[in-house]
């Protein structure tokens, strides 16, 4: 018999249509994937460090972690398209920390934030443009051409 995920531990049993157990409970299948590891280990880890520190699951603070992860999460959504096409950006984080001091430093000089932060986008386009042409035109692998940007 076939097995749908490929794991030789999880023998395939067939029952009778109809019955109870014809259809793995939602737990038993999200147990089976991959994820349920990583999702297990954080669940213990925010169990465990609010263990310790109390004021951790308190609904300010997740709020304002979930505020600052935000960026960390736009940023992974585009690496995981790169991923997905077998090719590794290593200047994300260094360009998307250059714009937002070039923003910042753009209004501390008294700039209108808007156009600070049109001005930071465009140096961020600027930048993965450069990039884009060095792999696509020079045939240099993106990692490599990424490393040094």
């Amino acid at each position: 018999m076939s097995q749908p995920h490929g794991d030789p531990a999880l023998p395939e049993v067939a029952f009778p249509p109809g019955t109870p157990l014809a259809r793995p409970s939602p737990l038993a299948r999200f147990m089976r994937a991959n994820e349920a590891s990583v999702t297990l280990a954080t669940i213990g880890l925010v169990l465990f460090i609010g263990v310790l520190h109390p004021s951790f699951l308190q609904a300010g603070q997740l709020i304002n972690i979930v505020q600052q992860a935000v960026f960390v999460a736009i940023l992974a959504a585009g690496l995981a398209f790169l991923m997905s096409m077998r090719e590794i950006d290593l200047s994300v984080e260094s360009t998307f920390a250059l714009t937002l001091v070039s923003a910042a430093l753009l209004m501390k000089a008294g700039l209108n934030p808007w156009l600070a932060a049109i001005a930071a986008l465009l140096l961020g386009m600027l930048l993965g443009w450069l990039n884009a042409v060095v792999v696509q035109y020079f045939k240099i692998p993106s990692l490599i051409a990424t490393l040094a940007t």
